[in-house]
């Protein structure tokens, strides 16, 4: 037993068991989904399941730096929320979208600097602060808005985005999100995106399959969260058990 444990300590594959679980978890979904769901392999089923995941994922990036640094940020929603109500707004009083992108972009960066500035200049949590600018900034959002709303856009600005790169089924959103995926780097703390990828991976193609089958949005919402509470667990139980084989010299112990 202890030599064992000390050849997979030796390894990456016993640290990272939890990625590897998450993996294989994930392949059989999405094998499961190839073979027994109708069109769930076809090209345009892949594509627009990459372009939804990737979409979220561009929003995550941000969030694995914070959460390496153990904080946490919970007004991204709202933010993203704010931002769009304004992004309306401009569009409506006749703002070009070339103009109006960067206007957005910068607005939304502030609305995160106030939440940095909080936290740094008064030495609040993360936590209590990105909590109440939550509601915040969500509550402006509907101030603005009303109990109306804002959904007449051109093409230009509906199609932005969308669609796929010439002669492939790979959508444009991917690419950005490559780039940004590799132009990651964390001074003073450490941590993959391995495991964010497979969970992102593995929720869209959970949702996917049970779009397919036609299940409701409600259920969908039970089943992944069944998955997180489950991942919770199986997490936890894996950081007990590398913990007491470290304390039992089973494991050598870190620094970290």
């Amino acid at each position: 037993m202890h030599k064992v444990a000390i050849f997979f300590a030796g390894t990456a594959w016993f640290e990272d068991i939890w990625a590897l679980l998450l993996g294989i978890l994930t392949l059989a979904v999405l094998a499961y989904g190839a073979i027994l769901v109708p069109n769930f392999g076809s090209a345009f089923n892949l594509s627009q399941l990459a372009a939804g995941m990737v979409e979220k994922a561009l929003l995550i990036l941000p969030m694995v730096l914070l959460i390496i640094a153990r904080e946490i940020d919970l007004s991204v929603a709202s933010i993203l929320a704010l931002s769009s109500v304004i992004f309306g707004l401009l569009l409506k009083l006749g703002v070009p979208l070339l103009a109006t992108l960067p206007l957005v972009v910068i607005f939304g960066a502030a609305l995160g600097a106030i939440n940095g500035a909080l936290i740094v200049n008064l030495g609040l949590r993360t936590l209590v602060v990105t909590l109440g600018t939550m509601a915040l900034y969500r509550g402006i959002g509907f101030i603005i808005v009303g109990t109306g709303s804002i959904n007449v856009f051109p093409a230009a600005d509906t199609d932005f985005g969308i669609g796929s790169a010439p002669g492939t089924r790979i959508p444009y959103i991917i690419p950005p999100f490559l780039i940004l995926a590799r132009g990651i780097s964390v001074w003073g703390g450490k941590g993959r995106l391995t495991g964010v990828l497979l969970a992102l991976v593995l929720v869209a193609a959970i949702r996917n399959i049970l779009g397919i089958s036609q299940i409701g949005g409600d259920t969908q919402g039970m089943v992944i969260g069944l998955l997180l509470i489950g991942s919770l667990l199986i997490s936890n139980s894996t950081g007990f058990l590398v913990a007491w084989l470290r304390n039992i010299g089973a494991l050598p112990k870190t620094n970290g």
